[in-house]
Protein backbone atom coordinates (compact mmCIF):
# COMPACT_ATOMS: atom_id res chain seq x y z
CA UNK A 1 0.00 0.00 0.00
CA UNK A 2 1.02 3.30 -0.61
CA UNK A 3 1.47 5.78 2.35
CA UNK A 4 -1.72 8.01 1.21
CA UNK A 5 -3.38 4.53 1.23
CA UNK A 6 -2.32 4.27 4.74
CA UNK A 7 -3.20 8.10 5.10
CA UNK A 8 -6.94 7.56 3.87
CA UNK A 9 -7.64 4.20 6.03
CA UNK A 10 -6.47 6.03 9.20
CA UNK A 11 -8.78 8.80 8.56
CA UNK A 12 -11.80 6.70 7.25
CA UNK A 13 -11.41 4.00 10.23
CA UNK A 14 -11.21 7.76 12.63
CA UNK A 15 -13.98 9.00 11.32
CA UNK A 16 -16.19 5.47 11.23
CA UNK A 17 -15.30 4.14 14.21
CA UNK A 18 -14.80 6.89 17.08
CA UNK A 19 -15.31 4.69 19.89
CA UNK A 20 -12.13 2.19 18.65
CA UNK A 21 -9.43 4.37 18.86
CA UNK A 22 -7.19 1.55 18.83
CA UNK A 23 -8.39 0.57 14.51
CA UNK A 24 -6.72 4.63 13.99
CA UNK A 25 -3.79 4.02 16.25
CA UNK A 26 -2.46 0.87 14.21
CA UNK A 27 -3.65 2.51 10.88
CA UNK A 28 -1.54 5.53 11.47
CA UNK A 29 1.20 3.45 13.03
CA UNK A 30 1.27 1.60 9.55
CA UNK A 31 1.47 4.81 7.58
CA UNK A 32 4.57 5.93 9.93
CA UNK A 33 6.19 2.58 9.44
CA UNK A 34 5.86 3.00 5.20
CA UNK A 35 7.10 7.13 5.52
CA UNK A 36 10.18 5.31 7.33
CA UNK A 37 10.43 3.21 5.08
CA UNK A 38 10.14 5.04 1.80
CA UNK A 39 12.42 7.49 3.42
CA UNK A 40 15.33 5.41 4.54
CA UNK A 41 15.33 3.34 1.33
CA UNK A 42 15.70 6.72 -1.05
CA UNK A 43 18.80 7.70 1.53
CA UNK A 44 20.76 4.28 1.52
CA UNK A 45 20.27 4.47 -2.29
CA UNK A 46 21.27 7.93 -2.54
CA UNK A 47 25.09 8.59 -3.60
CA UNK A 48 27.52 9.23 -1.19
CA UNK A 49 26.87 5.70 -0.21
CA UNK A 50 26.75 5.22 3.55
CA UNK A 51 29.32 3.04 5.27
CA UNK A 52 29.01 0.22 7.25
CA UNK A 53 28.94 2.43 10.76
CA UNK A 54 26.51 5.01 9.32
CA UNK A 55 24.06 2.04 8.79
CA UNK A 56 24.43 0.72 11.94
CA UNK A 57 24.01 4.16 13.28
CA UNK A 58 20.76 4.19 11.84
CA UNK A 59 19.62 0.91 12.40
CA UNK A 60 20.44 1.50 16.19
CA UNK A 61 17.85 4.22 16.28
CA UNK A 62 14.98 1.92 15.62
CA UNK A 63 16.11 -0.27 18.43
CA UNK A 64 14.92 -0.21 22.15
CA UNK A 65 17.30 1.39 24.14
CA UNK A 66 18.92 5.11 24.81
CA UNK A 67 18.99 7.16 22.31
CA UNK A 68 22.54 8.48 21.47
Amino acid sequence: MSWQTHRARAAALQRHHPDRPELADDARRALKSERAETYIRRLVAEAPALSIEERAKLAGLLLPGDLP
